[in-house]
């Protein structure tokens, strides 16, 4: 810091959730439970405050964690998770962080989302079958919700309309899992 400055740039710290759960953490897809990051109990709606999303990981962990251990286990719940066949390169990874960044960040539009997602594609036809994939299909995932929602929220900004949440008189779409 004494020494030259430290960089600093926007990000959107917490994710706000996206697989709806009940207040016990289930979903509706029979044996899977979410919470933390990954749940949305409408606790915070779109805009997880960071004062109190550690409690709630650990209130909504709790409770998830104990309702998954009283439910009857789900038959072939379990499987071997894919054979990664290879190490995608440095270079693609970074291709993906910079998709990410510049088409679904903080500031977005439909044009941009919807080559970014173009870009993915191709970036998934290129590197599947190697550690890029999962991330690829989180990032895939995203972009196709975030085209989708028109709204502007608490993490980020949509600039190719007037549609907010405020002018949308709080009204909020919440899709089913």
């Amino acid at each position: 810091m004494a020494e030259e400055p430290i960089p600093v740039v926007p990000a959107a710290h917490y994710s706000c959730g996206g697989v709806a759960t009940d207040l016990h953490g289930r979903t509706n897809v029979r044996g899977l439970f979410a919470a933390g990051e990954a749940a949305n109990n409408g606790l915070h709606g779109h805009n997880r405050l960071a004062s109190t999303s550690l409690l709630e990981g650990l209130v909504f962990g709790w409770r998830a964690g104990e309702g998954a251990a009283n439910e009857d286990p789900v038959e072939g719940m379990l499987s071997a998770p894919p054979r990664i066949q290879g190490k995608a390169p440095e270079k693609a990874w970074n291709e993906l962080r910079s998709i990410m960044w510049e088409k679904a960040g903080l500031v977005r539009d439909a044009d941009g989302l919807s080559e970014g997602f173009s870009e993915l594609v191709a970036l998934e036809g290129e590197f599947g079958g190697t550690d890029l994939e999962a991330p690829l299909l989180v990032s895939r995932t995203l972009m196709a919700e975030a085209l989708a929602d028109e709204f502007s929220r608490g993490c980020h900004f949509r600039i190719d309309g007037e549609r907010s949440l405020a002018n949308a008189g709080g009204r909020v779409r919440r899709q089913p899992v």
